[in-house]
């Protein structure tokens, strides 16, 4: 068990911090690419690095220090002087420290729509805004609101029960059970392994396994009735806890959080040969599609008027296109404003919650591909132009 755990946080820790470090110098390193089934692959983000955002030595440093702190516990953890009991308190404080953040970033993310800049986020520049994320990436799976705010008040719940050694043990246990329904709800393994990362499954994993380390050497030296009230206690204290959580998920749930409209999810599809990117906006009661020339640069694109969209490319040129939406047939249609161009239709069919089979002709080009779980980008609702579209899935 002693080796087993050692092992678990070093290539658990030493992963990020290698993503991390890459991040910070504008790079992102990804070890399991399952659409593109790749295993490890290194992508220049442009002229973009995370240095040039807010964010600043903050991955770097986490990554330095994720790296010392890991090289000294390994070390500590194999040399058999040191008082293994105050290690393994130590390994959970250090587990309990990432839980609770994480746990209560992803909480307000589900119950409010905010998300925190990390460096997961990086790329976008995310800052503490309103990005509707919990639509974005619950709505696919079917599953309401309710219980999306349900699921984000548990993991607040989660990440104050870190403040307590004993209580911390339920909250691993809650996360680790959102995990599993994830994984469920996606009936899909490569996919419920992406959506498992590594704060909701290895992090919570090596906090039970200390926990259950340290529960060992407390039973050797405490009366069992002594751990048999406390248990009691503690049962009390985590229904209380329960209870207050249904309560406010229920006084959340009675209030509109935003406007149907902006609740929306976004994938973006590959034409071979042309070069072009689409990108597809579903929003609960239409579809959107956006079109941009070149897959090396930006550009952006705007709805001037109802049922009319506009993109405009990097030489200022621009195309208004009619936008119609057959939802009894599942078809989109992109209808040139000026005569002689050619139209874009796509059909698709759902074959689960969240997944998407696309189909159709453009010019010369059939496409056909299925689309998984899509993302967010950056709207601004200023000027209501969409920029930093990310290529998500290609043609297969």
């Amino acid at each position: 068990m002693k080796k087993i755990l050692a092992i678990s946080v070093l290539i658990w820790a030493m992963y990020h911090a290698i993503v991390l470090m890459f991040l910070t110098l504008g790079y992102r390193v990804s070890f399991s690419n399952i659409l593109a089934d790749q295993s490890f692959f290194i992508e220049k983000l442009g002229s973009y690095s995370y240095l040039e955002s807010d964010g600043g030595f903050y991955p770097f440093l986490t990554a330095l220090a994720l790296i010392f702190a890991l090289s000294a516990l390994i070390y500590f953890l194999f040399n058999d002087r040191l008082d293994y009991q105050r290690l393994l308190k130590s390994i959970s404080i250090f587990a309990r420290g990432i839980l609770a953040v994480m746990l209560l970033n992803v909480g307000l993310n589900h119950v409010f729509g905010l998300e925190y800049s990390v460096p997961n986020a990086a790329v976008l520049n995310t800052k503490l805004e309103d990005m509707s994320t919990y639509s974005l990436r619950y709505y696919t799976m079917g599953l309401s609101d309710n219980y999306v705010k349900f699921m984000g008040t548990m993991y607040i719940f989660a990440a104050f029960s870190m403040l307590n050694r004993r209580l911390s043990i339920y909250g691993a246990s809650i996360l680790l059970f959102l995990s599993a329904q994830t994984f469920f709800l996606n009936n899909s393994f490569k996919l419920g392994l992406a959506a498992s990362s590594w704060w909701s499954s290895w992090c919570p994993m090596i906090l039970l396994a200390s926990q259950y380390e340290i529960w060992k050497f407390e039973k050797e030296k405490v009366p069992s009735s002594a751990i048999r009230s406390g248990e009691m206690d503690l049962l009390l204290k985590t229904l209380k806890w329960v209870l207050f959580s249904a309560a406010l998920v229920w006084m959340i749930s009675a209030k509109n959080r935003k406007s149907i409209e902006k609740e929306k999810t976004t994938a973006s599809y590959f034409f071979p040969n042309k070069h072009n990117i689409y990108n597809m906006h579903r929003y609960r009661d239409s579809i959107e599609l956006e079109y941009s020339c070149d897959v090396k640069s930006w550009d952006a694109i705007y709805q001037s008027q109802e049922n009319l969209v506009t993109i405009v490319n990097k030489d200022n040129s621009s195309q208004t296109y009619g936008f119609s939406h057959f939802e009894d047939i599942h078809a989109i249609k992109l209808v040139p404003k000026d005569i002689g161009e050619d139209s874009l239709t796509l059909n698709y069919e759902i074959i689960k919650p969240g997944r998407y089979l696309f189909y159709g002709n453009h010019g010369e080009d059939s496409l056909r591909f299925v689309t998984e779980e899509p993302h967010s980008h950056i709207f601004d609702e200023k000027t209501n132009i969409y920029t930093r579209a990310t290529l998500k899935n290609e043609v297969r």
